[in-house]
């Protein structure tokens, strides 16, 4: 990877944001996506990843920045329309 402070391939990036979207800790999921490296071939290789993705649309709703949550979708194909939805519908019930 391109930045010293890379230290973890893609898949495990994914992994782990899958982890931190799963116990529901968005304040670390955001820390987390915040401190990885900014280079844009490492944010392309990230955002092939739909857990990533689906992360970020997470923090951007907590964070309600609707803007940022709107225009992923259109950057990106989820494989599965409903998973998005169900993501945004169990965050505003569940909170």
């Amino acid at each position: 990877m391109t930045s010293l402070l890379w230290r973890f391939g893609a898949d495990q990036v994914a992994r782990v944001c899958e982890t931190l979207e799963e116990s529901g800790d968005v304040e670390r999921l955001a820390w987390f996506l915040w401190s990885l490296p900014a280079d844009a071939h490492v944010q392309a290789e990230l955002n092939r990843h739909e857990s990533v993705v689906r992360a970020r649309a997470l923090v951007a709703y907590h964070a309600g920045n609707f803007a940022d949550l709107f225009r992923l979708p259109e950057t990106f194909r989820f494989t599965q329309v409903y998973s998005v939805l169900d993501l945004l519908c169990s965050t505003v019930f569940h909170s």
